[in-house]
Parts: structure tokens; sequence; C-alpha cells
């Protein structure tokens, strides 16, 4: 039942009309239109159950299609009141209107679902109009429809949708202006509404009253058309157009009585079409989907309709799965692709782990090839140091090198010193050196000397036979 159509229901305890538009201009003849009843059921909730099993049953076997469904509520299922509130705000109305209903009523509302409209503000106060039903009513007949995928959006008085649909498809362009008075007959129930042209909210009447079997038609309609002008004191009404389901209402006694133009609705339903008003009804639920807000529905104050909101979740919840799907889609194939960039440079990574390790067996390759770049570096030089003589296999300088450098020491100031070399003893770590001079300045020279390419560490200096003695040890400075 998906498309872009919109349902129309009118329901009552025991029967249901239904339309199914694709425009608020569609021509009337070509609706498609319906009507179910059910049998007496000692239970009320059966009849609304077996109603909407009906309704769905016939859309299906019909192949309706559409998306939006809107419920006009028969005036037997409903009370209208008409109330006086302190307030002009319509924040302020909506969170005291329920007080106001249950003091004009002297009853116990937590079991009533309300929905009103604003009829006129002024210095302060506003005039309401309220329609009341049972919450137990409203809930059976909805969850009759949802349990049918028919969840319907809106949920109105049947007043309310014969008045959108009068003012939409009964009345001539040249009469949108007019004060035009609108009586409809149908085979149990009267609906009056209006006067139209002005604000199609906001209208002064819409009365809702019972016809019993057998009841002269015309006299009730005189009856109720003179109470309803009675209450229109500032409003000129000149014209009164009446619909009777059964045909029987005569527009020259009507308009003789009461002193106006009467003439018989312009419309006409489908042939299919058991009862025009009801059809009417449910044409004017139909078309509040595309009302803009607000509507004057139950069901803002009773089980508001989630249908939107469901619609919402279940976009977003797709859009989110389909979003996840492409992310890892994508997230797999960059995946993918970066390990067919980093195979080849995993590769050369082993390959040079292998030369690394057969190189400097003792050390682990680094995570870095630069690293590991700079090690080998490292490694040369300590190689060609060591063919040169400068270092030894294990890093420290070799024997000449020490060697080396002590004699250069030595031959820079042995003329001047009158040097005696007794001991020369070369260690690992260090050079042990003894022997004497001409004098002590002598060997502070030779000291002097020694110092420019190594650190002494340990001396001891003193005389014997007329010459100044020394021993020390030293070690070669780091580049010496």
């Amino acid at each position: 039942m998906n498309g872009q159509g919109y349902l129309g229901i009118y329901i009552a305890k025991d029967r249901a009309a239904v339309v199914c538009l694709d425009s608020v201009q569609a021509p009337l003849q070509s609706v498609a239109c319906f009507e179910v009843w059910a049998q007496p059921q000692t239970d009320p909730s059966v009849g609304f159950a077996a109603l909407a099993d009906q309704i769905a049953q016939t859309c299906s076997r019909r192949n309706l299609q559409f998306s939006h469904v809107a419920v006009a509520l028969d005036c037997s299922l409903y009370m209208q009141h008409h109330l006086h509130s302190t307030f002009s705000d319509s924040k302020q109305i909506e969170s005291t209107v329920r007080f106001d209903t249950e003091e004009a009523l002297a009853t116990d509302i937590s079991d009533i679902a309300l929905a009103f409209s604003i009829l006129s503000s002024d210095q302060g106060k506003s005039m309401l109009r309220v329609f009341s039903s049972q919450k137990r009513i409203l809930a059976e007949i909805i969850n009759a429809l949802a349990a049918n995928n028919l969840d319907p959006a809106t949920v109105e008085p049947d007043v309310v949708c014969l008045s959108r649909f009068i003012a939409n498809r009964c009345l001539k362009p040249q009469e949108q202006s007019a004060n035009i008075l609108f009586a409809a007959l149908s085979q149990c129930s009267g609906y009056l509404t209006g006067p139209f042209g002005a604000d199609d909210e906001k209208v002064p009447v819409q009365r809702t009253f019972l016809v019993a079997p057998g009841q002269d038609r015309n006299s009730l309609i005189l009856r109720q058309l003179s109470l309803s002008l009675a209450q229109l004191t500032q409003a000129d009404v000149n014209k009164v157009i009446l619909l009777d389901s059964a045909g029987l209402l005569r527009t020259d006694q009507v308009g003789s009585a009461l002193a106006l133009s009467a003439q018989l609705a312009d419309f006409t339903p489908p042939q299919d079409c058991g009862d025009p008003v009801a059809f009417a009804a449910a044409c004017g639920a139909a078309m509040s989907s595309l009302q803009k807000e607000p509507h004057l529905s139950f069901r803002s104050d009773y089980m508001p309709h989630l249908g939107k909101r469901r619609r919402l979740e279940k976009t977003l919840r797709i859009v989110s799965i389909s979003a996840c799907v492409i992310l890892a889609a994508v997230g797999l194939n960059l995946t993918v692709k970066l390990i067919q960039k980093n195979k080849p440079v995993k590769l050369l990574y082993k390959k040079f782990a292998l030369d690394y390790g057969a190189v400097l067996p003792d050390r682990r390759m680094p995570p870095k090839l630069t690293k590991a770049r700079d090690d080998l570096k490292r490694e040369v030089s300590r190689i060609k140091n060591v063919r040169s003589g400068q270092v030894s296999a294990t890093g420290e300088k070799s024997v000449p090198a020490k060697l080396t450098a002590v004699l250069e020491a030595f031959n820079a100031v042995a003329s001047r010193t009158n040097l005696n070399i007794e001991k020369i003893s070369i260690g690992d770590k260090n050079i042990a050196i003894s022997g004497d001079t001409s004098s002590r300045s002598s060997t502070l020279e030779l000291l002097t000397e020694i110092k420019k390419t190594m650190n002494v560490q340990q001396t001891n200096l003193g005389t014997k036979g007329g010459r100044d003695t020394f021993s020390f040890t030293a070690v070669l400075k780091t580049g010496g």
C-alpha cells in the first residue's frame, strides 16, 4: 500500500466510507471510493476491528496505492463544546483547556481526548470550540487500523473534514467570499457548517445533530438552521447550500421559510458511493494530508502519530547501514592497496635484515632503515681504523698508535731535557713510563708535551743522583 495517494476514512460504529485521492483537485468521478459495513457486535472494539480488516482487504483487492491515512470520526463518537478561556496565547490555552473543559462538564476528563480551535480572541480572552472523545474508543479505532498497516496520521471530527471538503470542492470561485451556510443530512446524522468566505479554520458554526429514521427531514433542517442563524448575529448569511443523502430536501421550502437563497450542493460523487455525506467527510479527511499544520486532530492530545518519526528512523537506519558498508568497502580497498604497496618494501627490509645480520651478528635489526644505515656506516669506519692500525679489533687504540704518540712527545723535548727513559709499559688501557731528566723544569716540560696527546693519570716525581726522576701513567686521548 505504498505510493503518493491520500487515503481518507470516515468511520462510525458500524460502517466506514473510504476515499483515495491523488490530489485535492482530482475529479470526483474518478476518485476511488467504497463503503464497508460491520455486523452488529456486543463489543464495539470487535466492530472497529472488522471494519479495519474489510478496509485493508478492499484496498489490497483494488490495488490502491497511498502513503498517508487520515480518519474522519463520526459525530456519534465525540461531543462538541463552546468554552471561554481567560487567555489569548495559544500555548497558555493549550495548557489550560483541559481544566476549562473539566470545569464546564463537571466530570473527570482523564479518560477524554480533546481537540480544540480558537474561534476568536479579544482583550486577553478567547472563545474556543472543543471536541471531546473517549480515549478508549480512539485507542480501539487507531489500534485496529494500525494492525492493518493503516495507522492514521490524524483523527478529526467529521464536521471539520466536511467543512474542509466544502471549502475546497463545493464552493464556486465567485462564492469563496460570500457568506454561505452549508447543511447536510446523512442517513443518521445532520451537519451545519459555515458561513464560509472567512478563514476556513475558524468557521463560526460547526454543529452536528442526530437524524431519526422516518423523521421529516425538511422540518428538521429548518429548525436546526433557525437555531444556527440566531447565533450568527454579526454574519450576513445570504445563501444556504443543502446536501441530503436521501434526496428529500426541498430548496424552495427551505429558502422561503428562511428568506434565503437555497440550492443543492453542486458536486456529483462516484456512482459506487452509497452516502454522499460520508463520501464528502472521507474526502475532507484525505485532504488533511495536503493541508499545512495545525490539524484539529484528537491524536495531538492522545496517541500521537509516530509514522513520520518511524519512517525517518527507518531511513536513517538504512542510510547508516549503507554508509557503514561503503566505509568498510573503502577501508578494505585501501588496506589491500597499502598491503600491495608495502610488499616490496617488506621484501627489501627482509633482504637488508639478512645483510645487516651478516655484518653485525650480535645486534638486532632496528625497525628504521636509516638507523640500520648509520650502524653500518660506523662499522665501516671502525674496520678502516682497524686496518690502518689506529684501533684494535676490539675497538681500543692499538699498541703502535700508543707508542707513536709517546715517542713523538719524547722526540719533541729529548734534546732540551737530557731525557733518559728507564721503562715503557704499554697495556690495554694505559701506558706506564719511568725515567729521569736533567731538572724539575725539564720533567714538567716533558709532562706538558705528553698531555698534548695523552691524559696523565698518576704522577710520581723525585730526585736521585743529581737528576730529577719521574714515573706516571697515561691514557691516549680519543682521536689522538
